[in-house]
């Protein structure tokens, strides 16, 4: 075959050598007997035969009907119960179609194709086809109740172009009769195949692999991540020009009840593309209530109503200009609107649940974590109260006490620096001091995995005898293999160490710490400790993963929602920051546990803002009005401080609030 450049003077018209004619506007009974009879490659003596384009072979449900697609694209769509036997009745099962293809001038001429009429008129053409069914090895054909429509990848800048039906010279050269006028319908396809994705949505999913349990992108997740997605915040679903089209409207129109129609066209999925673009429901809308319109109708449609939009608006004239008509379908497809509708509803009330019960998921778990902080904070308040019993000394103020008598000090609190080599390597490494005279463990901190120099903030005094026998412990993890080093030092005021971890067992390793955990209590056992700081490293882990797909989700409703602030670049900070930080208790129109944010700018000046974001409590101690005001009406709840906020932050957080209108705040 040719390349289409190869073939500009040979444009539209199509030639059926066989049983085509019940595409033709005259659909009578006779036309089923009477088509012409002629064979792709004449078998006797034809002079074409050896240079005849080959036959390509598809095998069709004869009941049900199917999508023929050949190598040089011509899309046959085969309705139900589309072949008769030469009774007229309904052939069942298998039909085996032939057809082979010409669309280039010098595999025409090879072919004995002549672009003549016969009354030797000359026609100029795109392409030629011949077309046969068969069953059982017998032909078959064309029911004129359920005609076959055949479209063919032509030019469309030309019209008025026929449909021709070929005779077959004595000489093997092929002229044609019989024109009738083309019916242009649009092809359906299976909905699975078209791309309804937001544009570029496929790719951001794939580069955001691996996700949860997933490694690669596939199709369902790819669904269930853009069906998940939700174009309001707090159930604050403003009207979706604001945002972008549904998630849930899509997931409804790939719903089977939408197969032929116009919902499944590969044409309406580029129109989709642009309506997504546009982030406007109600041009979505649009074709779905009148899916019994022609399609450029629905484009004249949607061009109205983008008319605030003239990059859009513009765009859907184009379409409007390409003139497409509609897939020939029955009465029924006026009930789809109504089934989308209903579907709509109940869709969106699905996924509102799965996004409810994932929240109070992650509710549930960070309140596990909660408690878990919290029963360790009890473990080290009892360990710290244990070691200053046994050495009788009571705490009065902050910072470093000296507890002994005067005269040479017995009892100390050393400065302990403890590195750990290749720390670092490892996914968590612990480092423990132990006094073994009164059978204490003290637990130390640190930034880098190398340097343990800090102790747990409500366990911050160790108490050792000077010159008394210690023991610095240190136990790494990776990939939750143990490692472990052990060093006795002497106590002093300053304590150096170096420890080196080596792999070792579960086993060897509660073995090695037999001796410091036996007679030890509860709240000074490693194994205990061990065991919390294994759950907090679990809980770091989550908290990381769900920032990296918070991370991951953003990027997507960024896809998916082209008109939303959040997926602009400079407000992508802000909508981060307001995610995080404001939006648990905080909607934009509205009142969840505080008021609604949207038009703060408006009521408030920035330096105001700030100020209240970053310590409400000290404002309204001072006794600012406004402040004041805010705190009583909502029941004198608490805001939390949020003095980790710069100044920029809040204002990328104020930009990011007014860069929606603020039509619906009161």
């Amino acid at each position: 075959m040719f390349p289409f450049k190869l073939r500009i003077n040979f444009i539209i018209l199509i030639v059926a050598f066989v049983l085509f004619t019940s595409c033709a506007s005259d659909h009578s009974k006779k036309s089923v007997t009477d088509s012409p009879s002629i064979e792709a490659k004449n078998i006797d003596n034809d002079p074409f035969s050896k240079t005849t384009p080959e036959s390509q072979y598809f095998d069709v449900n004869a009941e049900a009907g199917g999508i023929v697609e050949s190598k040089n694209g011509l899309v046959i769509s085969v309705p139900e119960n589309a072949f008769l036997d030469n009774e007229g009745n309904v052939i069942k099962g298998s039909v085996r179609i032939e057809l082979a293809e010409a669309f280039g001038i010098e595999e025409m001429i090879l072919s004995g194709l002549e672009t003549l009429t016969d009354k030797n008129k000359s026609l100029e053409s795109d392409g030629m086809f011949y077309f046969k069914a068969s069953a059982n090895g017998k032909n078959v054909n064309i029911n004129p109740k359920n005609p076959i429509y055949i479209e063919s990848p032509v030019s469309k800048e030309k019209e008025g172009f026929m449909l021709y039906n070929g005779v077959r010279n004595k000489d093997g050269k092929i002229r044609w009769k019989d024109p009738k006028p083309m019916e242009k319908w649009l092809i359906p396809v299976d909905l699975e195949l078209l791309d309804f994705y937001p544009e570029g949505f496929e790719s951001a999913v794939a580069e955001g692999m691996p996700f949860r349990n997933y490694k690669t992108a596939t199709k369902a997740l790819t669904d269930s991540l853009y069906y998940s997605l939700d174009n309001g915040q707090h159930g604050d679903h403003q009207a979706c020009s604001d945002y972008g089209i549904k998630p849930a409207s899509i997931k409804v129109l790939k719903s089977k009840q939408f197969n032929n129609s116009l919902i499944s066209t590969r044409e309406f999925a580029a129109r989709l593309k642009v309506i997504i673009k546009a982030c406007d429901q109600n041009v979505l809308n649009i074709y779905i209530n009148n899916l019994n319109k022609n399609l450029w109708e629905c484009d004249s449609l949607a061009a109205i109503a983008l008319q605030g939009k003239p990059e859009f608006e513009a765009r859907f004239k184009q379409f409007a200009k390409e003139q497409l008509t509609k897939v020939k379908i029955d009465g029924s497809v006026k009930k789809l609107a109504e089934f989308y509708n209903k579907q709509l509803k109940a869709t969106e009330k699905e996924l509102d649940k799965i996004r409810k019960n994932y929240a109070e998921q992650l509710k549930a778990e960070d309140k596990k974590a909660e408690k878990m902080k919290e029963d360790y904070s009890k473990l080290l308040d009892k360990r710290l109260l244990y070691r200053m019993n046994k050495f009788g000394f009571i705490l009065t103020k902050q910072g470093w006490e000296n507890i002994d008598k005067e005269g040479p000090p017995t009892k100390i609190r050393p400065e302990m620096n403890v590195i750990v080599n290749d720390g670092n390597t490892f996914d968590r490494a612990h480092v423990y001091i132990i006094n073994p005279m009164i059978k204490s463990i003290f637990a130390l901190t640190s930034a880098d995995s190398l340097h343990f120099i800090n102790p747990y903030l409500q366990d911050s005094i160790l108490l050792l005898e000077k010159e008394q026998s210690a023991v610095a412990i240190g136990i790494a993890y990776k990939d939750e293999k143990p490692y472990y080093g052990l060093q006795y030092f002497v106590a002093q005021k300053i304590v150096n160490i170096e420890l080196n971890l080596k792999a070792t067992t579960d086993l060897k390793l509660r073995e090695s710490l037999a001796e410091f955990n036996r007679y030890y209590r509860k709240e000074n056992s490693i194994i205990v400790d061990l065991a919390y700081q294994k759950e907090f490293y679990k809980e770091k882990q989550r908290q990381e993963r769900l920032t990296r797909e918070y991370e991951f989700i953003e990027q997507l409703k960024a896809k998916a929602f082209p008109c939303d602030c959040g997926g602009k670049e400079e407000y992508a900070n802000g909508a981060r920051l307001f995610k995080l930080n404001c939006s648990p208790c905080h909607a934009l129109t509205e009142i969840v546990v505080g008021p609604a944010l949207r038009g703060i700018s408006k009521r408030r000046d920035m330096r105001w803002i700030v100020d209240f974001t970053r310590n409400s409590q000290k404002m309204i101690a001072s006794g600012d009005p406004y402040a004041m005001e805010l705190y009583n009406r909502f029941n004198k709840t608490e805001m939390k401080s949020f003095m980790e906020l710069s100044k920029n932050d809040v204002r990328d957080i104020v930009n990011y609030i007014d860069c929606i209108p603020t039509s619906t705040v009161k």
